[in-house]
Parts: structure tokens; C-alpha cells; sequence
């Protein structure tokens, strides 16, 4: 994968980490936004970890 893909995604990696914290901070744990954060968070780790497996 290219060097700026990579980083693209540890971008976006950032961003939702970023917007999960930030949704926790201001909802709480239990608002639907976090969880749905969550989610969008762990799809690109997943993405990120199948790049170095």
C-alpha cells in the first residue's frame, strides 16, 4: 500500500479517536454517538492492522 494511504488512514484513525473522545466528553458514555464512534473507529483499525498481517 502507498506510503500516503497509510497515512491517510492513520489520519483518519486520529480523527475518529478525536470525535469518539469528544462525543464521550460531551454526551457520556451512554449516548448513541459513542458507540456509534466506536464502530467507525474499530472498522479502521481493522483496516489498519490488515495492512501489517
Amino acid at each position: 500500500m502507498a506510503t500516503t494511504s497509510i497515512h491517510n488512514l492513520e489520519y483518519r484513525i486520529e480523527m475518529f479517536r478525536m470525535k469518539m473522545q469528544n462525543s464521550w466528553n460531551k454526551r457520556g458514555y451512554t449516548d448513541e454517538a459513542v458507540p456509534n464512534a466506536n464502530i467507525e473507529l474499530d472498522q479502521l483499525l481493522n483496516g489498519y492492522q490488515r495492512l501489517y498481517n
